[in-house]
């Protein structure tokens, strides 16, 4: 079988790897190069967690992507992620902290939790009426390392890669038996016409300047008026990355919001965050309800669309293309990617 993929993020190599185990003769068209800056994928951390909230069928996908994560380490002799934990900061009625216990309880993870009075970790400043939750097995992963690992063991197993822009879908579609298109934020500029229901924003990263110990996990913390997360610095990386969940539509001119996240960050560890060292914009490509998509283009048989938001993404990647592998092989979608129909449109 003969299957071209659109686009060289996370998901277009994590599709190839998979494929390529399955013995099929694989082709990805990038139109910007291998590990370029323009993709949503690009980037030094992502977070690692198997507390997501979205529903069950993400934690199962989760489970599933752990399996491949460290399948691919193996693959590859490299490390991909880093198991220091993953920090839930919030008041006992928020959403962070009510999901997060509902989520260890029906998945049985292990954490731990407490008050401001045994938070383990120094650098932070809780307030007094904010609990917390560590989730023990979660962490981040290297994003740009997952990334450079995929298209290696791809390329390995014999990966076709073209640095070339697709013009015209039809004429791939004529080629191939079979059509992938993991093009993130480029899909509707693939498709015209045929657009999906996908928006584009725009999320602005502060790098901030640290002082002092940084040996505390990944956090997240939910107040009354926003919602932070970040990473410590790592190994070859002095800075502390903090994003604000929010987004911005592309153009805007309210983007600098770096020294917002920085001082937003610092209120958190007052200590320990001493500035903003630099900014980064990435790319999220939503659906109206924030779920994935999966599926066939209308009016295409051979053709497949993955649009999985690989900010928030990311961390499936291996399990999703283990399952559009099998898509593609089969010409149905498994159980486990039914949800991302675009039948619910």
């Amino acid at each position: 079988m003969r299957v071209a993929i659109i686009g060289g993020g996370v998901y277009g190599y994590s599709i190839a790897w998979r494929l390529l185990l399955a013995g099929q003769s694989v082709t990805l068209f990038e139109q910007y190069g291998a590990l370029n800056t323009r993709s949503s994928s690009h980037g030094l951390l992502r977070i690692y967690r198997h507390a997501t909230f979205e529903g069950d069928v993400y934690c199962q996908l989760m489970n599933q992507a752990r399996t491949l994560w460290h399948e691919l380490e193996e693959f590859q002799s490299t490390s991909l992620i880093n198991s220091c934990g993953c920090i839930y900061i919030g008041k006992p009625d928020s959403e962070l902290i009510r999901e997060s216990k509902r989520v260890a309880l029906s998945q049985k993870m292990a954490t731990r939790s407490g008050s401001k009075a045994d938070f383990p970790w120094s650098q932070f400043d809780l307030k007094d009426d904010e609990v917390w939750i560590l989730e023990e097995g979660a962490g981040m992963l290297y994003s740009d390392e997952c990334v450079r690992s995929l298209r290696m063991a791809a390329l390995e197993m014999g990966l076709e890669e073209r640095i070339q822009k697709v013009s015209n879908l039809a004429e791939i579609e004529s080629k191939f038996d079979a059509v992938i298109i993991a093009a993130g934020r480029f899909t509707n500029d693939l498709l015209g016409e045929e657009s999906l229901p996908l928006e584009v924003t725009e999320q602005t990263i502060a790098w901030c300047s640290v002082s002092g110990p940084t040996d505390f996990p990944v956090f997240a913390h939910e107040t009354d008026t926003d919602f932070i997360y970040g990473f410590p610095p790592t190994s070859g990386n002095p800075l502390m990355k903090v994003g604000r969940h929010n987004t911005v539509d592309p153009g805007n001119s309210e983007l600098n919001k770096g020294d917002q996240i920085a001082e937003r960050a610092q209120t958190l560890f007052p200590n320990t965050v001493t500035g903003l060292a630099k900014q980064e914009t990435c790319y999220y490509t939503n659906t109206p309800d924030h779920h994935f998509i999966v599926d066939w283009l209308p009016n295409h048989a051979k053709i497949l669309v993955v649009s999985c938001c690989s900010g928030h993404g990311f961390k499936y990647a291996p399990a999703i293309a283990e399952h559009v592998a099998t898509a593609i092989q089969s010409g149905s979608i498994p159980d486990a990617l039914k949800q991302f129909s675009l039948g619910r449109f």
